[in-house]
């Protein structure tokens, strides 16, 4: 299994690459402030509406 080490700023940026297949798994460890995590929230949401990925999910 090969590791990965890439922060969340560096995939906004577009500084490196996501998962690049479907068998690859995503861990993320959030610390910080919320207010970090709105001011990326945004963006993310706004790439993937273009991109036509996401899923709605019911409340």
């Amino acid at each position: 299994m090969t590791k990965r080490v890439v922060k969340s700023e560096e995939l906004v940026c577009g500084q490196k690459p996501g998962r690049q297949s479907a068998h690859e798994r995503t861990m993320a460890m959030n610390l910080g402030l919320a207010l970090e995590d709105m001011a990326v929230a945004s963006e993310i949401y706004r790439r993937a509406k273009e991109m036509g990925l996401g899923v709605w999910l019911p409340l």
